[in-house]
């Protein structure tokens, strides 16, 4: 009987002993392990393109993956001068992460009106607790891109063609009416039943900068007796991040009459020059016939 009771004593004894050791290593081993266990899986604006003066989010994509839960995590970012917070702030804090859970956290931003495209570099702070108060910080950088929308807007500038006239010029106006930039912009007028094309098919602008211009000349020979052709254009360019882009658009020639243009029709020349001979004529019948009055007068 007291043989039994050491032995029960013993092996109590040894499990009071021994828990604490397993807890202390277990301690010690999630304190080696705490690591960087928050990972940022993500973080995206919405639009991916900020445009300047719209507003936008940039959305920051959390995961604990740690094997036990982590507090006061505190996120903060720092925006480039041309991005700014719209009515947020650049601190959030969640009290509690659990192991294994995946959080999104959103601001609301906006580009500035003045902003200029380009890819711009943003900084985020990361800092949280473990279990047993242990800090980790972490500080990191990444990109937000502003780019405006493109839209170029074409028209007929002037002509030299006209009824009466099918073969001459067509001035083409390429107007860049949005903020984002243009360059190695190439025009290139498309083959078409309508006419022939006797000049280049292809004419290079460069760049065209927002709220800019350009005009390009092709000659063409009208092939019927339509008063409006549809000109087909094909513009390829390169965005301000040298994305190549193509752009497919459709203008509208009108072939006028010469009179609504100030120019004399090759009618109205003939018109002009019959009259001057019948007036010759008639001046000389004139004289003529005075002539011959004056004979029978005599007689």
């Amino acid at each position: 009987m007291k043989k039994n009771f050491l032995i029960m004593f013993s092996v109590l004894l040894a499990v009071l002993l021994i828990v604490p050791v397993i807890a202390i290593d277990k301690e010690r081993e999630e304190r080696l392990e705490f690591g960087y266990v928050v990972d940022v899986l993500r973080i995206s604006t919405e639009p991916d393109t900020l445009t300047p003066g719209n507003p936008g989010k940039l959305k920051i994509t959390l995961k604990n993956k740690a094997k036990f839960d982590v507090f006061d995590l505190r996120l903060e970012v720092d925006l480039p001068s041309q991005i700014a917070l719209l009515k947020d702030t650049s601190r959030r804090r969640i009290s509690r992460m659990y192991s294994g859970e995946i959080i999104q956290i959103s601001y609301e931003i906006i580009a500035l009106p003045t902003a200029s495209e380009g890819v711009y570099e943003a900084n985020y702070n990361l800092t949280y607790l473990n279990h047993v108060g242990t800090e980790r910080s972490e500080t990191d950088s990444f990109s937000a891109v502003v780019k405006g929308d493109i839209d170029i807007y074409a028209q007929v500038e002037e002509t030299t063609l006209y009824k009466g006239n099918n073969i001459g010029e067509v001035t083409i106006k390429f107007i860049n009416d949005e903020v984002a930039d243009i360059k190695f912009l190439t025009a290139k007028l498309e083959e078409s039943e309508d006419y022939e094309i006797i000049s280049n098919k292809r004419e290079y602008i460069g760049d065209l900068d927002s709220d800019d211009f350009e005009s390009v000349d092709f000659k063409i020979k009208i092939l019927n007796e339509k008063e409006k052709i549809p000109l087909k254009l094909n513009l390829d360019f390169k965005d301000s991040l040298n994305n190549d882009m193509s752009y497919d658009t459709e203008i509208i020639l009108e072939i006028r009459e010469p009179s609504e243009l100030g120019i004399k029709s090759n009618n109205t020349y003939v018109v002009v020059i019959v009259v001057i001979v019948v007036i010759i004529v008639a001046y000389f019948m004139y004289r003529r016939y005075k002539k011959g009055r004056r004979k029978k007068e005599k007689y």
